[in-house]
């Protein structure tokens, strides 16, 4: 009789070979590989029903840098200079990375962190994520990014951790 965990996992390298994360490991892996997180420009919780935290915590993280991005289990952290920000979309929370603010915000839209013009890194490490060179959707190095995250069931939770607290 087969190992039906060894099958699983067989199914889930299959259907997401390179990103473990989803669509949140390549938003933000991308984004960090960019330096698209230059210091933050803006926090702001339009959907703050799914928020963990103070308007005072949320708002400290601008003019931080996002240092580290990493999973463990389905919760996503973001690590900057002294905060801590942890994500878990459950089942329908989603990211959206915008090249400015102009393009409108979805419906359900929980979380907006905006960030500052990053500098350009190619010539100093050429040879990172291949598969996203050329790529439209990648924000130009004078762009003034946004990440959204917006859960439309509002089933997901976004956790503040101010230093002190991780």
């Amino acid at each position: 009789m087969p190992d039906r965990h060894a099958a699983r996992k067989a199914i889930v390298k299959a259907v997401y070979p390179a990103n473990p994360q989803g669509d949140a490991g390549i938003i933000f892996g991308r984004a960090k590989q960019q330096r698209a997180t230059g210091a933050g420009r803006s926090a702001e919780a339009p959907g703050p029903l799914a928020v963990r935290g103070t308007p005072g915590e949320l708002a400290a993280l601008v003019g931080q840098r996002v240092t580290s991005i990493r999973h463990r289990g389905k919760f996503l952290m973001l690590d900057f200079d002294r905060d801590q920000m942890v994500i878990n979309p459950m089942l329908t929370g989603r990211f959206q990375l915008v090249s400015n603010a102009a393009v409108r915000q979805p419906g359900k839209t929980a979380v907006v962190l905006g960030f500052g013009a990053r500098t350009d890194v190619r010539a100093t490490r050429p040879g990172f994520a291949r598969w996203t060179r050329g790529a439209t959707w990648v924000p130009d190095a004078g762009a003034m990014p946004e990440i959204r995250y917006r859960d439309p069931t509002q089933m997901g939770k976004v956790y503040l951790l101010p230093a002190g607290m991780h």
